[in-house]
């Protein structure tokens, strides 16, 4: 598939744009009366800014998922292109509205963030043409869908990092957004062994057990019986120190460095998923090591100030439904310590 001139890079950049969705500051304007400007405070700036910020996040991270997914798909047409448009589409008519009532006239502004707010309505406006050709196309290696590049936003990271910090706000924006945060796992506990690691405990699933060799991960445990190959399905636990980055930024990382350095194919983005109160990303992979090829899912999340990172690996014929569900049920009996 030929995605040329898109730049995930760019479209992570984008993940820091959550600004403003719909929402009206002005007062009443009835008859010839010139409109009424509202100034806002630092207080009532951030608060307005955070309150309507959530839809064009969550729209630009539904968007980020599409487009890295459409770029590992080996179709022209199918899913990952419906995916792709319907993305762009939502995207773009988010990213009007955010236009529109970042530049309301009658609104202003606490000079600490003015000209970030400019920086950012500029970027924003610079977006919606590319997205709208990006949601007419009709196949993966139309110019529609591949060639009409996203504009060059760095300044609107920066831009959003100052408003973020000036007006008092986490500079994380998905952490505020509640339907960015994902549901608990529904799956059932499962009921294998008890392992127990640093700082963590889990149940294997039935009929798993501890490797006889010692392993290099802080927790391992392996299927009962092994697949033709002779590989056996996996679960280990990997400790690291948590960095500043956000959950967008993470799966754009983990994503780049599975292609780039694991040599991995069919990597996915998959939603996020909440790990004993503690929300985790999720990436899907297919790898090959040593000549045996495998499914990989991998959950990293941080608590306690450490990052754990969950990996899951499956042999090839499993499905991302059986894989998920058996993932999802070893989290879910996950307990911290």
């Amino acid at each position: 598939m030929n995605m040329t001139g898109m730049s995930r890079g760019r479209a992570t950049v984008l993940a820091a744009i959550a600004v403003v969705g719909i929402g009206v500051l002005t007062g009443c304007t009835g008859g010839s009366q010139p409109p009424t400007h509202t100034a806002l405070t630092t207080r009532s700036a951030g608060a307005y800014y955070e309150s309507t910020s959530c839809d064009l996040d969550a729209a630009e991270h539904t968007f980020s998922v599409a487009l890295l997914n459409a770029e590992q798909s080996t179709e022209s047409t199918g899913a990952d292109l419906d995916s792709l448009k319907g993305a762009a589409l939502s995207y773009q008519e988010v990213s009007r509205a955010a236009v529109i009532h970042l530049g309301d006239p009658t609104v202003v502004w606490p000079p600490s963030v003015r000209k970030s707010i400019v920086v950012l309505t500029k970027e924003l406006r610079a977006t919606i043409s590319p997205l709208g050709e990006m949601a007419a196309g009709k196949q993966m290696t139309d110019e529609q869908a591949g060639y009409k590049d996203l504009p060059d936003n760095s300044g609107a990271a920066a831009a959003v990092k100052a408003i973020r910090s000036k007006l008092g706000l986490s500079a994380d924006p998905s952490g505020s957004c509640s339907a960015s945060k994902p549901a608990a796992i529904t799956a059932p506990p499962a009921t294998g062994i008890a392992i127990k690691g640093t700082g963590y405990s889990f149940h294997a699933p039935a009929g798993w057990t501890l490797p006889k060799t010692a392993t290099k991960a802080d927790s391992y445990a392996i299927s009962a019986v092994p697949d033709a190959e002779g590989a056996y399905d996996t679960v280990n636990v990997l400790l690291a120190t948590p960095n500043s980055d956000t959950f967008d930024e993470q799966e754009q990382k983990a994503a780049q460095y599975l292609e780039q350095v694991e040599g991995a194919t069919q990597v996915k983005i998959r939603p996020r998923v909440e790990i004993a109160g503690e929300t985790s990303v999720h990436i899907s992979s297919l790898q090959t090591h040593q000549g045996i090829t495998e499914w990989s899912e991998q959950y990293a999340v941080t608590h306690g100030g450490t990052n754990f990172t969950i990996t899951f690996n499956f042999q090839q014929s499993e499905s991302q439904n059986a894989r998920e569900a058996l993932g999802e049920s070893v989290l879910a009996s996950w307990s911290w310590s």
